[in-house]
């Protein structure tokens, strides 16, 4: 995890089951850009285990929580932080 900015506000909330809706079955690696505290990733968990869940959140506090639903889970601006930690990784489909 990159230690780059902490938030006391968390977003948290069911997750977006339309979105996840749209998810091909072909999907078996996902990256969660904005990622919150998880509940797409807990919820996507839930439907579907085989998956693997990456996320990028601007928060530590939201990342603490996302990361019991994930494989891994960045802290990150994403308009100032060097990606890096993306290398070498390939999604199947990009959660915005």
């Amino acid at each position: 995890m990159l230690a780059t900015s902490c938030s006391a506000k968390i977003y948290k909330n069911a997750g977006n089951a339309a979105l996840l809706e749209l998810v091909p079955a072909s999907v078996r690696h996902v990256l969660d850009v904005g990622c919150g505290a998880g509940d797409n990733a807990r919820a996507l968990a839930e439907r579907r285990p085989e998956v693997s869940i990456d996320g990028i959140t601007v928060s530590s506090d939201e990342a603490a929580i996302a990361s019991a639903h994930m494989r891994d889970c960045w802290v990150a601006d994403l308009e100032r932080d060097p990606l890096t930690f993306l290398q070498g990784r390939r999604y199947d489909c990009l959660l915005l």
